[in-house]
Order: C-alpha cells, then structure tokens, then sequence
C-alpha cells in the first residue's frame, strides 16, 4: 500500500506501474487470506497451495485446442500420471481430464451465449473434434443441447 500511496502522489504516474502494484497488492491478500483459511477439504484455497496445480490449471486454460490426454498433460507438466492425478483430487476433488472437459464445457457455454460462432467452431475453440462430440459431450454434461441453447429454448 505504500508504494501504491507513493505512485499516487506523484505528478506522473505510469499506467503498467500501477497495474503491476495493483496485482501485488491483490496477490497479497489472497495469499494473506488463504494462509489463514484452515481447511483440508479440495477446491480453490487448496488450489493456492500447490503451485504445480496452480501451473497446471493456467496451462489448460491457455490451451484448451490442445487434445490433452494424461500422458501428454503429465509429460507437460514433469511429474507422473499418478502424481498429478493425486495432487489434482487433493486440490480440486476432481481428475486433471474432468477438469478439462469441465473448463471445456464451459468456454463452449460461453461462446454458444456470447458469440455468432456455429458449433464446428465452438467445437475447434474448446478442443473438441468435431461439433458433434462437442454436442455430446455439452448435452451430457447440462442436459441440454448446445443447438436449444443457442436458439434460446432452455
């Protein structure tokens, strides 16, 4: 807050210097709040503690295209297949590929809701290979399918 307070007092004051003080003070805080989070149950405070999981998780994020599969996704990440399984249900309570079907369903959710895209591209977006196993896979998961969303008849 201090260097933030001192930036601010000056006549000149850089955008990327403030962005940058901002993400630190952010990044305080929640490592201020999740050290005092006392809990051994999986989900996001527990995510925080495990930097690989932490890497792990941007990775997929940042490429969802990518046919990921437990042996390229642990080869990516340098540990074993058993090792990131464990360490994924100790942080999240899910497996790293339910994870990415789950981050995958969701881009797709957003993109069917915000976007003009059709579902082939949808499906290419969200690593799908082709609009119908993006079909499958999305209707499986909400129960309803991606052509009722996109036509507003939920």
């Amino acid at each position: 807050l201090l260097l933030l307070s001192k930036e601010l007092e000056k006549e000149k004051i850089s955008d990327l210097i403030i962005h940058k003080l901002s993400d630190i003070l952010l990044y305080d805080i929640l490592e201020n709040w999740i050290s005092k989070q006392i809990t051994n149950e999986p989900g996001w405070v527990k995510v925080f503690e495990d930097e690989l999981i932490l890497n792990a998780i941007q990775i997929l994020h940042s490429n969802l295209k990518i046919p990921w599969n437990m042996e390229k996704f642990s080869l990516e990440i340098k540990i074993s297949k058993n090792e990131l399984v464990q360490r994924f249900l100790n942080s999240l309570g899910i497996r790293p590929m339910e994870y990415l079907n789950y981050i995958r369903i969701e881009k797709g959710k957003s993109l069917l809701l915000k976007s003009s895209l059709g579902l082939e591209e949808i499906a290419k977006e969200t690593g799908f290979l082709n609009k119908n196993a993006f079909s499958r896979a999305y209707k499986k998961k909400t129960g309803i399918s991606p052509s009722k969303v996109r036509s507003g008849k939920l």
